[in-house]
């Protein structure tokens, strides 16, 4: 073949896929690392990423994909198609950092993968990992349901922990479904650090009594180091946010040893 038909072959390759020639391996499972048994019946179709940072979006993740690269066709509707799932600890509420995309299946997985071989996230290429879950809604489910009942009342809350009857079955409900629900209760919650051990709840929303609290309560303690972590759920998501802002890292009283730490589950 002479060199101007492969240069019009390449050429003609960008133009029509986006993608040079041989740098997508088609035959090849293994892609950006991906490893995959085929002698699975089910392929997986989740994709984790470790990080530190809990603000990461679906808008962040789908920047990684070459939309712009050489052609406006470059990226199939398929890859685009992945729901972007904040990993949480189903007891304690706290990001596990970690981030799930869960993909319909795993072709679009797969398109997703190679597509953001080279793409950047944070300054660094990103090192996804197949996921080895295969319904992520139980999982999920658990932590809506632990979260609906905080958000009720720690009676609730305690006493749904003790009930395990239905863990680790499927739900009938989908994941986007479990998420849409969680958004309303995650937007008017928060999670506090070093509230002093020896404060009850009726004290921590008496001092704090110009927000409009629904309730609190310690989902964790530690008698011999005095640390605390406090759900609060908010009526207003408006005074939720607000005192999120205020009160990250400042002192609860002037003489304690730790500044407050607050998480916001949105």
């Amino acid at each position: 073949m002479s060199s101007a038909k492969i240069v019009k072959n390449v050429l003609g390759q960008l133009k029509q896929t986006g993608k040079i020639v041989g740098s997508y391996p088609a035959a090849i499972d293994g892609a950006c690392g991906l490893k995959v048994d085929d002698k699975n019946y089910s392929r997986p179709s989740i994709l984790e990423l470790k990080s530190y940072n809990p603000t990461l979006s679906k808008a962040d993740f789908l920047g990684l994909l070459p939309q712009t690269r050489f052609s406006s066709t470059a990226v199939k509707d398929s890859a685009l198609s992945f729901e972007v799932v904040k990993m949480r600890d189903p007891r304690y509420f706290q990001f596990k950092d970690k981030y799930q995309l869960v993909f319909p299946d795993y072709k679009a997985m797969r398109a997703f993968s190679r597509y953001v071989e080279f793409s950047r996230l944070d300054g660094a290429r990103p090192n996804f990992v197949v996921g080895k879950v295969q319904h992520p809604q139980v999982r999920y489910q658990k932590y809506f349901r632990n979260l609906e009942a905080a958000f009720h009342s720690s009676d609730s809350f305690f006493q749904l922990l003790k009930n395990k009857n239905e863990e680790g079955r499927v739900p009938d409900i989908t994941l986007d479904s479990l998420r849409q629900a969680a958004k309303p209760i995650e937007s008017k919650s928060l999670l506090v650090w070093n509230f002093p051990s020896d404060q009850l709840p009726y004290q921590i929303m008496d001092k704090f009594w110009f927000y409009d609290i629904k309730h609190c309560f310690k989902i964790y303690w530690d008698s011999d180091t005095g640390r605390t972590l406090t759900f609060m759920a908010f009526n207003s998501e408006e005074d939720c946010k607000k005192f999120n802002r205020n009160f990250h890292g400042v002192y609860f009283q002037e003489n304690d040893d730790c500044k407050l730490l607050v998480e916001a589950l949105t």
